[in-house]
């Protein structure tokens, strides 16, 4: 039980996240150095089956870097429950 609320809690973070993270990823370059209170506006995807359209977020290129990595996290937090479940027999 315990383990599905954690997947649960882990995938509904996931679920808006990866949206942000792909969407405005070629809008900082690599190479340069990031200017942390430039504003960055990005277009994100609606949800899954919406009927809304997408629409326009603005936020800081810190901001945005900690989304991203909020994001990388949840990523690795629901591959490793996965990779635990497979384990288990679950």
């Amino acid at each position: 039980m315990r383990g599905m609320l954690i997947l649960a809690v882990a995938a509904t973070a996931a679920l808006g996240a990866p949206a942000l993270a792909q969407s405005g990823a070629s809008n900082i370059k690599t190479g340069e150095k990031m200017d942390s209170d430039k504003v960055i506006c990005r277009k994100v995807e609606p949800a899954t089956g919406s009927r809304l359209g997408s629409k326009r977020v603005c936020a800081t290129a810190r901001e945005w870097a900690q989304a991203d990595e909020r994001s990388r996290e949840a990523r690795q937090d629901i591959d490793k429950l996965q990779q635990q479940r497979a384990v288990n027999g679950q």
